[in-house]
Formats: C-alpha cells, structure tokens, sequence
C-alpha cells in the first residue's frame, strides 16, 4: 500500500507536475465551483470527494482546496476504514498521459489515408493519449474537455466537441486536439483533392474536308 504523499508527490515533482496526476472528483457533495477548483489541481477519480467529505465535512475541504493532498494523507492516518475505500480508488487510477497523438479515422474506425478527395465520405480526428512519450505505453483517458479545430476551415472543417471532418474543397488544413485538463495536443496535416473522374464521354463532329483545313478552295466535280 502506498501513501497519497508518494503517489500525489514522488521525489523531484514539481507543482507543475503535480497537476498532471488525473486524480478525479465527481461528486455532488461540493459545489461546482469547488469541484472545477480540484480539477485544475489535476484532481478527477469517481468517489474520492464523497470520502473527503464524509472524513473532513464540506466545510473543512472548501477551506483547504490547496492542501487537497494533506486531506488526503490524513485519511490514512485517521481512518481506517475510510482509508481502505480511498486506497482501492487510488489504485484503479490509470497512470498521467505524457504524450498524445492525432488519428484520423473513416467511419469503420480504421485508420485512414492523410489525403482524400473532396468528395470522399469523412472520417473523424480522435485525440489519443498516452502514459509514454512520443505515443508509446499505455492508453490514457482524457482528464478534462477535449476539442479540435482546423487551421482552413475553406479546406476542411471539424466538429469541435466529436471530431467529426467535412471535405470542402482542395487544399491543406491542419487539424489539431488537445485536452484541456492534461493540458496536451496534437496535429496533423490533412490534404484534399479535387474529386477524381468518374465517366467519361466522346462526342462526334461533322468532318472538314482536307483541302478545306489547307485553305485550297474546293472544286466542282468534272461533268
């Protein structure tokens, strides 16, 4: 069993790195302003603010929403009953996303190509995120609201809230994400095409006679 000392701060961690543990608070006990407080300290696993509560009371975790670590540590040392609930969420917690990828996907959920043409029908950019650097290690859920724009929207434009693309015309756009509580984005380039042939047809024109096309006057057959 580890303490939340070690877990919320290991050797070396600095303030900034602290807001990266996705620890959560999903509870009606505290009012939303509070709870949007605790988040931005990197807080947000189901059920650990009902336990502070029920521990500390409304009142004592509204008055310390700076030492929410302390609150915690004290859990152990205080309860421990209590303590045991606050441990079995601690360890369920996934571990902090160090890195994150941009994917575009067609509406299988395949991969898809970074060019298309314009009438191709769209796919959607997902934001990934990760426990290793450069997209490796575990897979991590997002932490906060995740949203996407595009950089040419006269190219190709996305749905903000679902990533949902639209093909408008050819040309580049860069497409990006980030999650606003790990605080991590990513981009990538998309290209579209003018839409490719699909038919075509052959069309026949009376002929012009070849003296004509020379500029040699025609003449009269002989009688």
């Amino acid at each position: 069993m580890h303490s939340v000392a070690s877990w919320w701060a290991g050797p070396g961690q600095s303030a900034r790195s602290l807001e990266r543990h996705p620890m959560s608070f999903d509870s009606v006990l505290l009012p939303a302003e509070a709870i949007r407080e605790i988040r931005a300290r990197g807080c947000t696993t189901p059920g650990v603010a009902e336990i502070l509560v029920r521990h500390h009371g409304a009142g004592k975790v509204l008055s310390n929403l700076q030492d929410i670590p302390k609150l915690l540590e004290a859990i152990f040392v205080e309860d421990l009953v209590l303590a045991e609930e606050l441990q079995e969420l601690l360890d369920k917690q996934p571990p902090p996303a160090e890195s994150a990828t941009l994917t575009f996907l067609n509406a299988k959920g395949e991969t898809m190509p970074l060019t298309v043409h314009v009438n191709d029908t769209p796919g959607k950019a997902v934001l990934q995120e990760f426990a290793g650097p450069s997209g490796t290690g575990q897979i991590v859920p997002p932490t906060g609201v995740v949203s996407y724009s595009s950089s040419n929207p006269a190219v190709a434009t996305v749905d903000p809230s679902s990533g949902a693309l639209a093909y408008v015309s050819p040309g580049t756009a860069v497409i990006s994400g980030s999650d606003a509580g790990s605080g991590l984005s990513a981009s990538d380039t998309l290209t579209v095409t003018a839409a490719p042939a699909v038919s075509a047809t052959l069309t026949l024109e009376p002929g012009v006679p070849p003296a004509a096309q020379a500029g040699v006057p025609a003449t009269a057959p002989a009688k």
